[in-house]
């Protein structure tokens, strides 16, 4: 089989990483023949990995924005005679020609409730921010066959947009341990080093960090340090910047700047406990990586986050900074507390696949895709 993996829409973040890594599966596993349209963010990672670029096409501009790109990807599908177009985190905004299947890991697509989104961003961006879910929610339905990474983002997204639940499959993430393998232990030293690694979306919460760095400075003698992984010099790490001077904690809240994932386990090493505050995920990675890290993980209390972390993290409602500052306090006084969610880490990350078995099993549903179009057609 033939098949063209789209991953030209994934511009950062777990998107770019897990498409690399799917790449790198292909390539390493030798399973059907495969062409790579990718985005520069992702043919960066692949270079990093000195993974060979001989069959992969880079499409600097997003399908998303660009008319320009949508037309390069279509014809790229049209002259290569691929049997399937699995797109790695749709919409892909192109109607193919050929069977399509599309991971689905944007939120907002999925499962976004009203008050997350009204919440999120000020009432000027509500309208078009809306009409842009919708518009992408309308692309999304065009595909032959969705992939989930939960249970939770699938019912919701087949419920809202009435779309059928027998053309789904839920695949959850994986972990890859050998990203992690050589991660000390945190030794929770002065200063206590807490991890905040997100981008700047306004659903994670980033500008709440400068109060409970303040917070925390009120509720013991121990120093704590916040490190984002924000561009330093974007907008939204000025705003974050500005508001830490404000409130007299610059010099413990900080940006270690937008990282690769090859370089993911020398930033884990250097924190204590990794914090998120996003109160809207598909399948974030944070907790497994916490998890194989083992790095106390204190994460928000949501359905999607309980699915995911189980017992192996401590919840808090992300919109209360004083909670979440308590928490963090405990957490780095009470040393039995924290052995107990690193072994829970552990034992949860047994639930998860590891990176080949993931390729395999998104490689059963293309194959099934596959077989039920050839059945229908008749070949």
């Amino acid at each position: 089989m033939k098949f063209l993996f789209n991953a030209t829409t994934n511009i950062g973040g777990g998107g770019a990483k897990n498409s690399a890594v799917f790449i790198r599966q292909a390539i390493r596993l030798g399973v059907h023949e495969w062409h790579f349209a990718v985005s520069p963010q992702v043919a960066a990672i692949i270079n990093d990995w000195n993974l060979p670029n001989s069959d992969i096409t880079i499409i600097s501009e997003s399908p998303a924005r660009s008319v320009r790109a949508r037309r390069a990807l279509k014809q790229l599908q049209a002259n290569g005679d691929f049997d399937l177009v699995f797109t790695m985190a749709g919409p892909a905004y192109v109607q193919f020609s050929c069977p399509h299947v599309m991971g689905i890991s944007n939120p907002y697509v999925s499962h976004v409730d009203l008050s997350t989104f009204l919440l999120t961003r000020s009432p000027l961006r509500w309208l078009p921010d809306a009409l842009r879910i919708l518009y992408q929610s309308y692309h999304a339905r065009k595909a032959d066959r969705l992939i989930f990474q939960t249970a939770t983002a699938r019912k919701f997204f087949c419920g809202r947009l009435l779309y059928p639940i027998d053309r789904t499959a839920v695949v959850p993430n994986a972990f890859d341990a050998d990203v992690f393998s050589d991660v000390p232990p945190p030794s929770f030293e002065t200063p206590v080093v807490v991890l905040v690694p997100a981008m700047a979306y306004p659903h994670k919460l980033l500008d709440q960090v400068p109060v409970i760095a303040s917070l925390c400075g009120n509720l013991g003698d121990r120093n704590v340090e916040f490190h984002l992984t924000l561009d330093p010099g974007s907008s939204e790490w000025d705003a974050i910047a500005n508001r830490a001077r404000k409130l007299g904690v610059a010099e413990r809240v900080r940006t270690l700047g937008v990282y690769n994932y090859v370089n993911a386990a020398n930033v884990f090493n250097k924190c204590d406990i990794v914090l998120s505050l996003s109160v809207l995920e598909t399948f974030s990675a944070t907790p497994l990586e916490a998890f194989g890290a083992a790095r106390p993980h204190i994460t928000a209390d949501r359905a999607w986050s309980r699915e995911i972390c189980g017992d192996a993290a401590l919840y808090v409602e992300p919109r209360d900074p004083e909670a979440v500052a308590r928490t963090i306090h405990t957490l780095i006084a009470d040393e039995r507390l924290r052995r107990k969610m690193i072994a829970a880490g552990k034992e949860r990350l047994r639930q998860y696949s590891d990176q080949s078995t993931r390729f395999l099993n998104l490689i059963r549903v293309l194959e099934q895709e596959i077989e039920n179009c050839r059945f229908k057609s008749g070949v």
